[in-house]
């Protein structure tokens, strides 16, 4: 019996342990997103709700985002968030569009014909 009380108080402080760690993360991703700017952001929180907004202010416990379609600013604790995720493509994402969009400009450029050029790569005939 004094077992089992000491294996309860034991698994008390590492669950406070561990929610104390997720809001260290929590906060670390929102100060993150906030060196970006004006960023949109998607907060999901712990009752299952999803917040979509501009992060706005941040604070030491809470942080308030700006829903941008009514201009509305709701004030955030960190403890009721479950994720924290920006909206739209991240920086790796719209680089490799670029990318992608380059390399098939390239690719035109050269399998189209030129001017009066007999060969055409692609078996294109009279037009």
């Amino acid at each position: 019996m004094i077992f089992a009380a000491e294996l309860q108080i034991v698994r008390a402080q590492s669950d406070s342990d561990l929610e104390r760690n997720r809001v260290e993360r929590i906060k670390t991703n929102i100060y993150r997103l906030e060196n970006s700017g004006k960023t949109k952001i998607v907060v999901r929180l712990k009752s299952g709700a999803k917040l979509k907004g501009y992060l706005t202010k941040i604070n030491e416990d809470a942080f308030d985002i700006t829903n941008y379609k009514t201009n509305q600013t709701l004030p955030v604790a960190y403890r009721d968030v479950a994720q924290v995720k920006q909206q739209g493509f991240s920086k790796a994402a719209k680089f490799a569009i670029g990318i992608g969009v380059v390399a098939l400009i390239v690719v035109l450029v050269v399998t189209l014909p030129r001017g009066d050029s007999p060969i055409c790569p692609l078996g294109c005939g009279p037009f």
